[in-house]
């Protein structure tokens, strides 16, 4: 089975654990927390880079949901108001496909510019799930987990 995603082609086989390379993003799914996509920044990622992530996120939360996401932005200069318009412009894209599928997203940053750039970000686009920035990567896990178990928890109440 194969996912199309404006152009892009993404064999099922590569929605599990294992590491990827999105231009200057990497995004890495561990056989331990399977449902986690983490994605490290590097500076000078490019809007393309962006979208190809932005991509894998919709067909690997379509393939495991609920999913969540942790963005490691450490190093990373912030994104000019252009760029940020645009970048959430493909986030909304993603997340009209994707956004009930998402039980959390955590950035981790230890910048307080960055962090008011993110809040900047969710003005222009509030997303259908609880976006967080946290400063140390394991109180982040540990959220995003803690997100993933109600999630999970509602969806079979729901069901049952």
């Amino acid at each position: 089975m194969v996912h199309i995603l404006r152009g892009m082609t993404t064999p099922t086989a590569n929605l599990g654990p294992g590491s990827r390379s999105f231009g200057l993003i990497r995004g890495v799914v561990s056989p331990e927390e399977p449902r986690i996509l983490v994605f490290t920044y590097a500076a000078g990622f490019t809007l393309a880079d962006f979208d190809a992530a932005m991509n894998f996120v919709v067909a690997f939360a379509t393939a495991n949901a609920p999913i969540a996401i942790l963005s490691e932005v450490r190093g990373t200069p912030p994104a000019g108001a252009g760029e940020r318009r645009r970048m959430a412009d493909i986030v909304s894209v993603a997340d009209k496909k994707t956004g009930h599928m998402i039980a959390a997203s955590a950035v981790v940053t230890d910048s307080a510019l960055m962090r008011g750039v993110l809040t900047a970000v969710t003005w222009i686009h509030a997303p259908p799930y609880p976006l967080r920035p946290f400063s140390d990567e394991h109180e982040a896990r540990a959220w995003l987990r803690e997100s993933l178990a109600k999630t999970t928890l509602r969806s079979v109440a729901q069901r049952g």
